[in-house]
């Protein structure tokens, strides 16, 4: 996971010390401890898992960039939603992240159980 932060950013406050933390419907992965110090262009090696249940939930992800501060008041820097539907079990793809900046990332589905077959179409159904 990479990303560039928006250049507005850094006319807001200092140079960052952004970690990123996922958060999906079954729990979240990623923490303060992964920070990186003074960087607009952090990359987050990983790996960072999380579970799906794509028969019931969607394939979505939401990343958050924050930025460390020592006081335990972390500010909210950017955010995205990570779409997986359709996607192949693995690959690599930039978004856009909320306040103008980008993030790359790539993934790779492990046991990614295959999403429930369509319904018939609706002449195909009996009335009885």
């Amino acid at each position: 996971f990479s990303t560039r932060v928006n250049e507005d950013q850094g006319r807001r406050r200092w140079t960052p010390d952004p970690y990123v933390v996922f958060t999906g419907h079954r729990g979240d992965a990623g923490s303060r401890d992964g920070r990186v110090m003074n960087s607009f262009t952090p990359s987050f090696a990983g790996p960072f898992v999380l579970a799906f249940n794509n028969a019931v939930e969607p394939e979505q992800v939401r990343a958050t960039l924050w930025d460390h501060d020592g006081n335990g008041r972390d500010d909210t820097m950017e955010s995205a939603w990570l779409e997986f539907a359709g996607e192949a079990d693995q690959g690599t793809k930039t978004v856009p992240m909320s306040e103008g900046g980008s993030v790359t990332f790539t993934w790779r589905f492990a046991n990614r159980s295959p999403p429930p077959p369509p319904p018939p179409p609706e002449d195909a159904i009996y009335k009885l």
